[in-house]
């Protein structure tokens, strides 16, 4: 009976042991899953916190040139470079700010002759010019040429001293029409680039003058016809503007997005003729996410290593544990003519029967 109760006590003893052994096996193999996980937790999280964070105008791309516009084969250009990047875009233009003057007695007005591509698919016209296009403009401002309409937003107009159906005298030589006003029809929309300025107008580029600066909307053509006929090629400023989808920067596509802005803009910078100028806050956020990234990195990789070695340092201290309390049985098993290699194999089969079921 005793030896019986002897052998349960050992086996308990070693069962003990192996489970111990296993526990510290197991909490260095989870912790060896559990770090990369967490790591791409955060990254993930840091990423997209860098990015949504951005101000609109700042996390969307802007493209700018003068004197050369965007032709259909370098904007197809830039929305392949691009590619899932960019969730829509546009066009847009504008003259230097000159000096309007209505034909009826009122104050000059800061005027800009502005176009914008697809602007009247986002806007409601809510009041026409009954006048006719051929009224005479004051001064006779119209030596080569009829009076182009323009359209001016309601916010505009109305904190202005025009109204639909003025005619304005536009740099002394360009007659232009008020032939309506408009309002959008989403000012939410991301059309507007969260740049609403031909709704609200246009800041004045000095600090002395507190007026806003009031934008006359051509079409294309027409506004193509005044830039080429009076005002040539070295003052008109073009954009392309692209809305960035932020969903598709990841952690796997960021290096990607990293290495096309970069490539872009090298490429751009190569352009001598018409040099084109990109504004985004999209690297420098990629830039600073990578930087926070390879810190946490380098954090979480010395933690998990400190982790580990201790969880090693146990098994190590369990195990010897375990061979101490064995070193009467080894050498009892030493002494009757066992050798080293079958006194290891023993041990080694002893110590599988035990793990294997604390294991399960």
């Amino acid at each position: 009976m005793v030896p019986l109760m002897h052998l349960v006590r050992r086996l308990g003893r070693q069962r003990l042991v192996s489970a111990s052994i296993l526990l510290g096996v197991g909490l260095a193999v989870a912790l060896g899953v559990a770090v990369p996980l967490v790591t791409g937790a955060l990254a993930a999280l840091s990423l997209r916190t860098s990015i949504t964070t951005l101000t609109p105008a700042v996390r969307n791309i802007q493209l700018f040139r003068t004197p050369a516009p965007f032709d259909p084969s370098l904007q197809a250009h830039i929305r392949q470079q691009l590619g899932s990047l960019l969730a829509a875009d546009y066009r847009m233009s504008y003259l230097p700010t000159v000096y309007g003057q209505p034909a009826a007695p009122r104050p000059n007005r800061q005027v800009r002759l502005r176009t914008q591509e697809g602007l009247a698919d986002h806007i409601v016209v809510t009041a026409r010019a009954s006048q006719p296009a051929s009224t005479p403009a004051p001064g006779d401002c119209q030596p080569h040429g009829s009076t182009f309409p323009v359209l001016v937003s309601a916010e505009q107009l109305q904190a202005s001293t025009l109204a639909v159906g003025d005619h304005v005298c536009v740099d002394g030589k360009i007659s232009v029409m008020i032939a309506g006003n408009f309002v959008p029809k989403d000012p939410t929309d991301q059309y507007w680039f969260n740049d609403q300025r031909p709704i609200i107008g246009e800041s004045p580029p000095g600090p002395t003058i507190t007026t806003l600066i009031v934008v006359l909307m051509l079409n294309d053509d027409d506004f193509n016809t005044i830039w080429l006929r009076w005002y040539g090629n070295e003052l008109v400023a073009h954009f392309f503007r692209g809305f960035v989808q932020s969903s598709a920067i990841t952690l796997d596509t960021v290096d990607d997005v990293a290495n096309h802005l970069d490539a872009l803009r090298a490429e751009f910078k190569a352009v001598s003729s018409s040099p084109i100028v990109m504004q985004t806050g999209l690297e420098d956020a990629i830039t600073t996410f990578e930087t926070r990234f390879q810190l946490l990195e380098s954090v979480l990789f010395a933690l998990f290593l400190l982790l580990v070695s201790l969880a090693m340092i146990y098994v190590v201290l369990v195990g010897t544990l375990a061979t101490q309390q064995q070193e009467g049985e080894i050498a009892l098993l030493r002494s009757r003519g066992g050798s080293a290699r079958q006194v290891l194999l023993v041990q080694i089969c002893q110590s599988l029967v035990l793990a294997i079921p604390s294991a399960v």
